[in-house]
């Protein structure tokens, strides 16, 4: 029966990179899906199944066979083996990310004599996240070894894969290797800044070395492939300025490729945990009015560390409507699979909880940029119980690593009028590069005092997420 599919990827497979450094990972891939295995139990039975463990013996039962055509060779140089000889074009879509170096291929694997890998012994060249402010240049090296007696010689040439436009260079487009020598290829990465992207998607580069036998090597060639997760990053800051007319919030963006914003909230909350990837550093809110749907809130949440995706985090914030010390909602950004009991999807989103209830509502999506430091959690002010005639609430924020299982809270509440704030909020700047723009700062002084707030948050979702680059914030003294 004709399959058209039976070389894509499965669509329930995870994809890399690795958390939180964006090395490459998976290495290798191998079939999954509606494999025909032994069913326990039935005698001499079997069953179709998919998943890893389907895929996993196949690539197990060629490492047996490299251990077995190789029987000095160590670990690490089977792995390389089983990897290197991986084809990626026996897979369709092909992306690096999501196969790693291609389709174990078991005859290659035991043929081959020569291995190739990183310096750090990884079967791929991972340049990691790199937060750029100006063009990026890198260079790694891949080492080649020779385990046969016989030299082998290799064209060498680049594969780009999609994603961000770059170039790698080699520093050789030929090698030749003598029996149990090695040999080091360097290769450079360049990237545009301007050809990244901003951050609302994932942004990747990506490509393989590949290394054709001309000579030797039973005529196998080899594959190393190369990643990086670039952020083109503004250089937008923040300076509270006072004149006769009043107080400004002058920002500016210092980068001369990529554009920033800003976009203000009243600062409520001040965090601790430096040590912390999801520790809390700092938590603001804003409003305004959206005529399809009322009063809206916004929670910004900030982190003393680059979160590599938020959805494996849990950012909660407790409002507490009458002053009684008790939280009355939780307002929570989580994945959407997690919230209504289904598997995970890869999306964050915003529900409220009514604590005293239990009954849920699913507001909207969160803004949660991979590889950033920064959530912004809207909702309709009305689901947390908050309407004009009850417009003044108190709030805490909590996080939840779920891998780690870190936790962090900050328990000394902020306040804040939705209806009539006493710092102005609300206001968006885009800023090109080279920019600046002044954003009056109005106070509500009789506010004020019922619902101070420590200043203004400027967030900059474009920002590096370095010294708290998308949270800039500017303190008041009133």
């Amino acid at each position: 029966m004709p399959n058209a599919a039976f070389r894509a990827v499965a669509d329930f497979s995870s994809g890399g990179p690795r958390k939180p450094d964006g090395h490459l990972k998976p290495d290798i891939s191998a079939p999954g899906v509606s494999v025909f295995s032994t069913a326990v139990g039935t005698g001499n039975q079997g069953l179709f199944e998919s998943g890893t463990s389907m895929a996993t013996p196949h690539v197990a039962g060629s490492a047996a066979l490299v251990v077995q055509a190789h029987p000095g060779w160590s670990a690490a140089d089977v792995a390389d083996a089983v990897v290197n000889t991986a084809d990626a074009a026996k897979v369709a879509g092909y992306s690096a990310r999501r196969l790693g170096n291609g389709l174990v291929q078991p005859v290659g694997a035991t043929q081959t004599s020569v291995i190739a890998h990183a310096e750090d012994g990884t079967p791929s060249l991972s340049f990691g996240v790199a937060e750029l402010t100006r063009d990026f240049s890198g260079q790694a090296s891949i080492v080649v070894e020779n385990r046969g007696d016989a030299a082998a010689s290799f064209a060498l040439s680049v594969m780009q894969g999609a994603g961000a436009a770059h170039t790698a260079t080699l520093s050789s487009s030929s090698i030749t290797i003598g029996g149990h020598a090695s040999r080091t290829v360097a290769v450079h990465l360049a990237v545009p800044v301007g050809a990244v992207g901003d951050s609302s998607a994932f942004r990747q580069m990506q490509g393989r070395v590949l290394f054709s036998p001309t000579q030797g090597n039973n005529g196998v060639a080899l594959g190393v492939p190369y990643y990086l997760v670039p952020r083109a990053r503004s250089l937008v800051g923040a300076q509270l300025l006072e004149s006769g007319q009043g107080r400004t919030v002058n920002v500016s963006n210092r980068s001369t490729a990529i554009s920033g914003t800003a976009d203000f909230y009243a600062w409520g909350l001040r965090g601790a945990s430096r040590t912390l990837a999801t520790g809390l550093r700092a938590v603001g809110v804003q409003s305004f009015n959206d005529p399809a749907n009322g009063q809206i809130l916004v929670f910004a949440v900030n982190t003393f560390g680059r979160v590599s995706n938020q959805v494996d985090s849990v950012y909660d914030v407790l409002v507490d409507l009458n002053g009684d010390g008790v939280a009355d909602y939780d307002i929570e950004a989580a994945d959407l699979g997690l919230l209504t009991g289904g598997s995970t999807r890869g999306q964050m989103v915003v529900a409220v909880f009514n604590l005293a209830t239990g009954a849920g509502t699913l507001e909207f999506l969160a803004t949660a940029p991979t590889d950033g430091s920064t959530v912004l959690m809207p909702l309709v002010a009305a689901d947390a119980g908050i309407t004009s005639a009850n417009p003044r609430f108190s709030y805490v924020a909590q996080s939840l690593d779920l891998f780690s299982g870190a936790v962090d809270a900050i328990t000394t509440p902020a306040r804040f009028n939705a209806f009539d704030g006493s710092v102005s909020t609300g206001a968006y700047v885009v800023l090109p590069p080279g920019t600046s723009a002044g954003v009056p700062l109005i106070i509500n002084r009789r506010e004020f005092r019922k619902t101070p707030a420590l200043g203004q948050m400027v967030v900059s979702l474009e920002n590096r997420t370095q010294q708290g680059g998308q949270a800039l914030l500017v303190p008041l003294d009133d």
